[in-house]
């Protein structure tokens, strides 16, 4: 048996990985809609300045908005859904297209990211070899859709929160994919014109694209910067500080500083643009007080679920036993990137408080405003692995594979889908749509593409219209639930 498995793991590993993604694929589209997506899709009265300033330059004249530094959010989310819901057409009903479309975004979304992440941990691109297969299946069972989605979650349930968080991460991921690949392979980065013209409007698209993109950057982007600055200071000959200092800036790449500094000014702009967010008012806590609602948040994502716990627990292991490996390359090159995980995370996390406060966010930490972290953590359990996987001694190769397997399964057990989670609503959608009243009432306590129940018909006039806008409707309606 054994001997079977081994002549053919990689058939093994791309059919776990099939199932995997394939399961997802069947959880998303069982997932109810949310409140946010039709006003930004339309969009609401509160959006159509946004959507008519790109750059939030109304910003700078003091104009207090909505998503002053979010356009790219609103847009791709907004031209996605007012598209792909026709495409889904050729093959499914009006309302089931809404439902595929998400479960079309956030499959493609989560697959991009085991993709990426695959390609940090191995440095190649070649999706049939041994070591990225591996490490895409020690990663992909981390994505869970329900089971530890409220503490690791990258793909959220809410479709909204999916486009302004984990899609952004994913370019943000493709952003840094050559200066990554460059400095594992200790050479200069080597890019094409049209890359670089392509490059420089990626940056802008990405600095206003969400709410984690600006600090993320403003974090990564200098400290790399300055890293590189040290190092060039210490390994130089010159004894007039100016000149060391000159020589040391003239050492760093002219692409990778170019592009950086670049990133670091346009994040500014939009942290800058982003403080005359409207949003950033309904819910004022004194920074004293978030800073201790931070302590609290910290606490309880790291202790309230067993998903985090059990990662944590995995990498300080994984950690632990590499410590005892004989010191290599690539045991050293693990260890500043542990380092460098540290120190950015760290970071991070005392800065979040700055963010301002969210009701729906009452400890400041979640699984979406902590999605970076736990994406680093994701990559370092996965690079780990992967590591101790090809060199750990061969007699304890059994028992740490078993173990990694068994630590899996947990995940994919606890990832367990609630099926008719979205029926109700679907039930509701169609009630609306066959029904011949403009104003209709639904007799059902499940929400309606809300928050919770519709109990003010005018709260129903952004999702109605985006319902007309596909198909769904024929005619203006309105709706409420009591």
């Amino acid at each position: 048996m054994l001997r079977i498995i081994k002549n053919n793991y990689r058939y093994l590993l791309i059919l776990l990985l099939f199932a995997d993604i394939t399961f997802s694929f069947i959880q998303h589209f069982h997932l109810p809609l949310e409140g946010d997506m039709a006003c930004i899709i339309v969009p609401s009265d509160g959006y159509k300045q946004l959507m008519s300033d790109p750059l939030g330059l109304s910003a700078l004249k003091g104009d207090i908005y909505p998503g002053t530094n979010r356009f790219f959010a609103h847009w791709t989310m907004a031209t996605y859904y007012k598209i792909t819901p026709f495409i889904c057409q050729w093959v499914i009903n009006p309302i089931d297209s809404i439902y595929l479309s998400n479960t079309i975004a956030k499959t493609g979304i989560q697959i991009l990211i085991i993709l990426l992440l695959s390609f940090y941990i191995t440095r190649t691109w070649k999706v049939f070899s041994k070591d990225f297969l591996i490490s895409a299946a020690l990663i992909t069972p981390l994505f869970q859709t329900f089971g530890f989605n409220a503490y690791i979650g990258i793909i959220d349930k809410s479709i909204t929160y999916t486009f302004f968080y984990a899609l952004p991460l994913t370019f943000l991921m493709i952003f840094f994919i050559p200066f990554y690949y460059a400095s594992s392979q200790n050479r200069n980065i080597n890019l094409n014109k049209w890359v670089i013209t392509l490059l420089i409007p990626f940056i802008i698209f990405l600095s206003l694209n969400g709410p984690l993109i600006p600090a993320v950057v403003l974090i990564v982007c200098p400290l790399i910067l300055l890293f590189r600055f040290r190092n060039n200071y210490l390994i130089s000959n010159q004894r007039n500080r100016w000149r060391r200092i000159i020589e040391s800036i003239n050492g760093i790449d002219r692409i990778e500083i170019g592009f950086f500094v670049l990133f670091t000014l346009t994040s500014l702009y939009s942290i800058y643009v982003g403080r005359f967010n409207a949003e950033n008012f309904n819910n004022i806590v004194p920074l004293v007080e978030r800073y201790k609602l931070l302590i609290n948040g910290i606490y309880i994502q790291f202790t309230h679920s067993a998903g985090s716990i059990l990662l944590v627990l995995a990498i300080v292991i994984n950690t632990t036993v590499i410590w005892f490996q004989k010191p290599t390359a690539e045991t050293k090159r693990i260890s500043k990137t542990l380092q460098w995980i540290i120190v950015l995370s760290l970071i991070y996390t005392i800065l979040l408080p700055l963010g301002g406060y969210r009701a729906y966010r009452p400890y400041i930490i979640r699984w979406d405003s902590y999605m970076p972290v736990n994406l680093c953590l994701f990559y370092y359990y996965g690079l780990t692995s992967l590591y101790l996987i090809n060199n750990i001694k061969p007699k304890l190769k059994l028992a740490y594979i078993t173990g990694i397997a068994m630590f899996l399964l947990v995940f994919t057990i606890a990832d367990k889908t609630n099926y008719y989670s979205s029926t109700c609503e679907k039930e509701s959608l169609k009630v609306i749509a066959n029904s011949p009243e403009k104003l209709v009432l639904i007799n059902s306590d499940c929400s309606i593409m809300a928050w919770g129940k519709t109990t003010n018909p005018d709260d129903s006039k952004f999702n109605t219209q985006y319902l007309q806008y596909i198909g769904v409707l024929k005619d203006e309606k309105l709706y409420y639930q009591k």
